[in-house]
């Protein structure tokens, strides 16, 4: 009966591994988490309290397991930023820089409220929303010393994004879409089907644009966007990680491994209140910040599961050895999925890749997904495991495979 319970104390574990979990030690419990960034081993969230309105800057050198408030009194904190040591923090009221960790803060732009951030080595476009006289696109080309306005005049400018060194799209609620070629100097409003842009990203020669009606892509340096198959849905955060898209929309986290062509749902785990705001990647998790939930983060190897490594289409399906073998406390497995000529019927479906210990229970699924024809690696950790004997099977409509592996500590 001992053993019965170790075993089921190990399963529970490693199911709340390979889901989202809260990580907000710390933080009030109410924060509503808008923008994160990180500086070294240091992640930084910038977040407002959901009963007051009070605006707090949090640190984590470990990754999001406990957080401290740094010093500093904001009125409403907007979007945060790093430029080398320096962080920069958008509020209601003015940017706030600091280079020692909060002890000390320097103002600027104090007659405006700073709602984006786009740094680029040392020019600094500000994106500001405020009954000042003048607001817009501010730019810095000395580290905030000094500032002077763009072009862009009278908009509220929710995104700034740098792609490259050049060009900076730039987000407009309820108008279209702008693009700078000269750093924010001047900008250039092209006729688009994309408005109300909330949040920007990119993967190679892609941009994406998260809006209040779904994920767009371009391909053209943004003059043209089409959208994607994640659609009619409010997207408020966008991360990449290598190939890897993740989009926030509600209370909902997608990734696509495609550049939009295909989303699945990676919810595991969150609760049904929460609203997704901003999303984070850094080290070996994805973080989440959400309204009036604080932060949740994930393990990357979890949420991604997979990643296709070669652009060659295997000939036959394929399930390697996992190397290292024996392995202590990670491994890495291998697989090929074919061309679906010959599969036309009934196509390849869904991919499985899960593993087994020596009685037969699942231990962990490591694949559930649709995938193309292509060859796969995906990792194992089974750091919560004793040492032994295990078994990982891949399983499609057409094929099925075993192979054991060894782990020892």
């Amino acid at each position: 009966m001992k053993k019965l319970f170790v075993v089921l104390v190990m399963l529970a574990a490693m199911s709340a591994n390979a889901q989202w979990s809260k990580s907000s030690g710390g933080m009030m419990k109410d924060s509503l988490v808008y923008s994160f960034t990180s500086i070294g081993s240091n992640i930084y969230a910038g977040a407002n309290g959901s009963s007051n309105g009070t605006g707090r800057i949090y640190v984590s050198s470990n990754g999001g397991t406990n957080w401290s408030e740094l010093n500093g009194l904001f009125n409403v904190v907007n979007c945060i930023a790093a430029q080398g040591s320096n962080l920069l923090v958008g509020a209601n009221g003015g940017l706030f820089i600091t280079s020692n960790n909060g002890a000390n803060w320097i103002s600027t732009l104090t007659d405006q409220n700073i709602i984006s951030l786009g740094i680029s080595g040392n020019t600094i476009l500000a994106g500001t929303y405020s009954s000042a006289t003048t607001y817009g696109v501010f730019r810095s080309t000395n580290n905030g010393s000094n500032w002077t306005l763009s072009d862009l005049t009278g908009k509220v400018v929710q995104s700034i994004y740098f792609y490259g060194f050049t060009i900076a799209p730039c987000g407009k609620r309820l108008e279209p879409f702008s693009i700078t070629y000269n750093g924010g100097l001047n900008w250039i409003t092209y006729s688009s089907m994309l408005k109300d842009v909330r949040t920007f990203s990119s993967i190679g020669t892609n941009i994406f644009a998260g809006s209040d009606s779904g994920v767009y892509v371009s391909s053209d340096t943004g003059k043209n966007w089409t959208p994607t198959s994640l659609m009619n849905q409010l997207v408020t955060s966008l991360a990449v990680n290598g190939n890897n898209l993740f989009a926030a929309a509600g209370g909902k986290v997608y990734l696509s491994k495609n550049n939009g062509l295909s989303w699945v749902q990676k919810s595991e785990g969150l609760v049904t209140n929460v609203s997704a705001l901003s999303l984070f990647v850094n080290g070996n998790y994805i973080y989440l910040g959400c309204n009036g939930q604080s932060v949740w983060r994930r393990l990357l190897s979890d949420i991604i599961s997979v990643q296709n490594i070669s652009t060659e289409i295997p000939s036959a399906f394929s399930l390697s050895q996992n190397y290292p073998n024996p392995f202590n406390p990670t491994t890495v497995i291998r697989f090929g999925i074919p061309s679906l000529e010959g599969y036309a019927q009934r196509g390849v479906g869904m991919v499985t890749l899960k593993v087994f210990d020596i009685a037969g229970r699942e231990i962990q699924s490591l694949v559930n997904e649709n995938l193309q024809p292509g060859t796969y690696e995906t990792s194992f950790d089974g750091s919560r495991l004793t040492s032994g004997v295990y078994f990982y099977k891949l399983e499609t409509n057409r094929f099925s495979d075993v192979k054991k592996m060894l782990m020892i500590k």
